[in-house]
């Protein structure tokens, strides 16, 4: 097995880098249709059924509404990271200039690694091949594909 240069690392050899540089330039930006008020919606009532379940938790079982508090918003936090992530992702997609999302020069965009990540792996796995999509791969010079 031969060995890979730096630069080709994340190339398929059935893309070429000027085929990555012009999807890169030029293809369709998607914008989701993103509610807010929805978001905002959920976010309260999430809130709400946390502060109401440290509440009964306090009645019957007698701990402190705050500590019982902070750990029904840490184990929402674990459960629902996956979805939080990708409204993060989508609002960006939604939001961001499109100055600011052609800065990427990587196959397929970085929101969308992010999305692909987020669906295939473990949300921490998932957010450490982002970070590392993020800080590592797309500071490198040229254009590349790289997929989750």
């Amino acid at each position: 097995m031969t060995k890979r240069t730096h630069n080709n690392r994340f190339m398929n050899s059935s893309v070429d880098e000027q085929e990555v540089r012009e999807y890169c330039l030029h293809h369709p930006l998607p914008r989701p249709n993103v509610n807010l008020t929805n978001i905002i919606g959920i976010v309260f009532i999430t809130e709400c059924m946390v502060l109401g379940l440290s509440l009964l938790a306090h009645r019957h079982v007698g701990w402190c509404i705050w500590d019982c508090e902070n750990g029904l918003n840490i184990l929402f936090l674990l459960l629902f990271c996956k979805p939080i992530c990708k409204t993060i992702v989508r609002l960006y997609q939604k939001y961001a200039s499109e100055s600011t999302r052609r800065r990427c020069r990587c196959m397929p965009s970085c929101s969308e690694y992010a999305l692909l990540a987020l669906d295939k792996y473990v949300w921490p796995k998932a957010l450490w091949k982002i970070y590392k999509r993020l800080t590592h791969t797309c500071m490198e010079p040229g254009y590349k594909v790289d997929y989750p």
